[in-house]
């Protein structure tokens, strides 16, 4: 585990991750220069349920791969046994996924109160098929360090997305077909990856693809709640805030969220490069040789989340007004409080998946539920009095549980 190689990954990384943070946060400016708040709300809104759904759809399954790529990195034949099963195992949730999630799409308009919302997933749902097997391609490239890769394919998805809103709000199309930016995106990055894993896939379904087929999916069912649970946790606000408010306020209050989305990818990013180290450190069965690696790098890694969090919260009313958003104010006050939770307890969200990666997938599970439990009953507690500011403080809480349920079971 070179050093140099550690830091080569992550500016390949950052570079990536920069154009994503802009292009994230122009496709907000596009919709609401050519559209309103409320068809932002309803894209949010959608995206949410689209989160949520696309980590079912994935079962688990590229969790699996990230912890057992790292060991047989350097075994061409199992590393293609392993992206051949993982892709038919997550075919089948797919699938299976997107079929009982049209059925629900009423159930989903009525809890939030829009129609508009259910006709925007329609455009939506179809993308999973696609968006499952992306997950497994870039959870090969990861668990193999081939960050480029990693990088570059996490980056297209949201330029795919960007150019397709902007290209449509251009074209005076209709707010409500927004929704299949997503889904059009998943299937061309899905075209282009396979074709540069085409070596990693068998065609050929041997004894042993159908062994670690069912290793996998074991592996997955017990981390796949904690991992719908994880992105859902950055879903909540937006959901409960649908439940409580009407779409206008959801695109205010979304309009700040997204934008620190687009900030907290850069905790993924340290946790992608640390995850496959934290597997093989482990695994040497040397505790001190684990602490001091951690420690070495995520000391270093949260003093740039917390200088880069800082100037993003005095720079985000600037670009809030420059933008167009009529509601600097409450968009202002909404990103300070998610970015201050998050900077303070960045060392904690670099590690946010550490027990997945050390074999744990039900401890990972367990510290995923706080988290998101928290964030849901903060919600609904909040929302009817303070509104969007509840939901902020909601997440802001869920960040301080995971951080203590962390240094809990890990003394790093």
């Amino acid at each position: 585990m070179s050093s140099n190689k550690l830091k080569k990954d992550i500016l390949i990384n950052l570079l990536f991750y920069g154009g994503m943070v802009v292009l994230g946060v122009l496709w907000n400016v596009v919709i609401i220069q050519f559209y309103d708040e409320s068809v932002l709300g309803v894209f949010n809104q959608a995206y949410a349920v689209y989160i949520f759904l696309s980590q079912i759809a994935v079962g688990g399954v590229h969790l699996a791969l990230q912890h057992q790529i790292p060991k047989y990195a350097t075994d061409k034949k199992i590393v293609k046994h392993l992206t051949t099963s993982s892709l038919i195992l997550s075919s089948a949730t797919s699938i299976m996924t997107i079929v009982l999630s049209y059925l629900l799409v009423p159930v989903v308009v009525i809890i939030l109160n829009s129609k508009e919302v259910g006709k925007a997933l329609n455009f939506m749902l179809w993308g999973l098929f696609f968006f499952s097997a992306n997950k497994i391609f870039l959870s090969v490239w990861n668990g193999l360090r081939q960050m480029f890769f990693f990088s570059l394919f996490q980056f297209l998805r949201i330029f795919f997305i960007f150019t397709i809103i902007l290209l449509f709000g251009i074209l005076k199309i209709d707010g409500e077909y927004l929704a299949s930016s997503m889904s059009f995106s998943e299937f061309i990055i899905f075209l282009m990856a396979a074709y540069i894993q085409r070596d990693r896939i068998q065609l050929k379904i041997n004894r042993r693809i159908r062994a670690l087929i069912r290793m996998q999916n074991n592996f997955g069912v017990k981390a796949m709640v904690g991992n719908v649970l994880l992105d859902l946790n950055t879903k909540i606000d937006v959901l409960s805030l649908g439940v409580f408010l009407e779409d206008k306020v959801v695109g205010i209050y979304s309009f700040a969220s997204t934008i620190f989305e687009g900030f907290s990818q850069l905790a993924v990013l340290f946790r992608s490069n640390v995850n496959p180290i934290i597997t093989k450190v482990y695994f040497k069965r040397n505790s001190q040789l684990f602490k001091r690696v951690m420690n070495r790098s995520l000391g270093s890694l949260h003093k740039i989340m917390f200088l880069l969090g800082i100037a993003s919260a005095v720079f985000f009313p600037v670009f809030s007004y420059f933008s167009g958003m009529k509601y600097v104010l409450e968009t202002t006050i909404v990103y300070v409080i998610l970015c201050l939770g998050f900077v303070i307890t960045g060392r904690y969200q670099i590690l946010l998946m550490i027990f997945n990666q050390l074999g744990n997938p039900k401890l990972q599970t367990l510290l995923i539920v706080a988290g998101s439990l928290t964030n849901l009953i903060f919600n609904f507690l909040m929302i009817p009095f303070i509104g969007i500011y509840g939901a902020a403080l909601g997440t802001f809480l869920s960040f301080v549980v995971q951080s203590i349920f962390i240094r809990h079971y890990v003394n790093i």
